[in-house]
């Protein structure tokens, strides 16, 4: 089986997602060649052991005129012959149009993960009409997993088919149980993300500003989107910006740290959550999107209202590092029962095969 990714800013959770289930295809020896597309601009690099991954950047940026470089991608799929094109965000979604259009039979299969539905947002109303209106036509090419039950309730009530879709969790890959190595006196909490209104950073310093100087926040990430970067900026002494760090250098952040902290607005799923499990780390989160399927309330973190500083100030100065620590204990615990790689792989594959049986009448 050929299978074909095609993706856009592939950064931050979408990378980690492609990184995890690619690395666990390189094993499966049904798949013989594994294309990755994803734009040159705002994508994070990409390295694979096996030779049987190819990486193709191409030259993009959000927009309008990247609408048009999206669908002109369609020739180079074509031109792979691929047996599974694998679609990633919305806007690589919007490839399905060319499908929808084409006059020819396709004997490939499409699935598609928007990674956050666009009409969760929060956007005006027309803008909402609009996305469920598109993606409810585009759902009629292929079939769509989503990576949360959120998600897929979400879809329902929008009036996209269950028929086309499927609940597959995220999942990531982890080593033995670390041991955690922090030599901050006082309680260290981490950010990791894109500085854009989605993600609460925002939130999250107006939430920190009031807390004392024995309190320490780490800030990994930077801006993909056009949003005003000053909203996100501190000057505070107990606020370090780390700029984008590789795998190895988050997993070391999230060793350091008493806990992750994950403020969103709206979320998918929230892959960092995972991350900082693998890592025995302790997370606080806002209750929306996946994220309650991933925190269990004062198990493995807390969960607080979104969009509000003051229940974020209230959790952040009242939790012990020993309830942080205890909590980071039962994460690692949970994510080794539930969220397994190769059990996402499979569930992964189970839909490319059919799929391709599907698309080439074999079913």
């Amino acid at each position: 089986m050929i299978v074909l990714y095609l993706g856009e800013y592939a950064a931050g959770g979408v990378a980690t997602y492609l990184r995890t289930l690619i690395d666990m295809q390189e094993k499966n020896p049904k798949i013989e060649k594994i294309i990755l597309m994803v734009s040159d601009f705002k994508s994070e690099q990409f390295q694979f052991e096996s030779d049987k991954v190819q990486v193709i950047r191409y030259r993009y940026k959000r927009g309008l005129h990247g609408i048009f470089t999206i669908l002109h991608q369609w020739p180079t799929i074509l031109k792979v012959k691929p047996d599974i094109v694998h679609l990633h965000s919305t806007f690589a979604g919007l490839i399905r149009v060319r499908a929808l259009l084409s006059f020819k039979h396709l004997h490939f299969g499409i699935v598609y993960c928007a990674h956050g539905w666009a009409f969760n947002q929060r956007v005006s109303a027309l803008s909402k009409d609009v996305y469920i209106a598109v993606e409810r036509v585009l759902s009629r090419v292929g079939y769509i997993i989503n990576i949360s039950q959120d998600e897929q309730d979400s879809a329902v009530r929008a009036g996209i088919s269950e028929n086309h879709m499927v609940m597959i969790h995220n999942a990531i890959q982890y080593s033995k149980m670390p041991r955690k190595h922090s030599a901050h006196q006082g309680t260290k909490f981490l950010f990791i993300g894109r500085f854009d209104r989605q993600k609460g950073l925002d939130v999250l310093l107006s939430a920190f500003q009031r807390l004392p100087r024995k309190y320490e926040l780490s800030i990994a990430g930077g801006s993909i989107l056009d949003d005003d970067k000053k909203t996100y900026l501190s000057n505070r002494r107990n606020v370090n910006y780390l700029g984008w760090l590789s795998r190895e250098q988050i997993a070391n952040q999230l060793l350091q740290s008493d806990a992750l902290i994950v403020p969103s607005r709206w979320e998918g799923f929230g892959l960092v959550a995972l991350e900082a499990m693998a890592n025995s780390t302790a997370v606080i989160a806002s209750k929306v999107g996946g994220l309650p399927e991933i925190v269990v309330q004062e198990l493995t973190g807390i969960l607080v209202p979104p969009e509000d500083p003051n229940a974020l100030y209230q959790v952040l100065s009242s939790v012990t590092k020993e309830e942080l620590e205890t909590m980071g204990r039962a994460g690692r615990q949970r994510i080794e029962r539930l969220f397994n790689p190769q059990k996402m792989e499979r569930q992964v594959f189970d839909v490319y095969n059919a799929e391709f049986k599907l698309a080439n009448h074999l079913l």
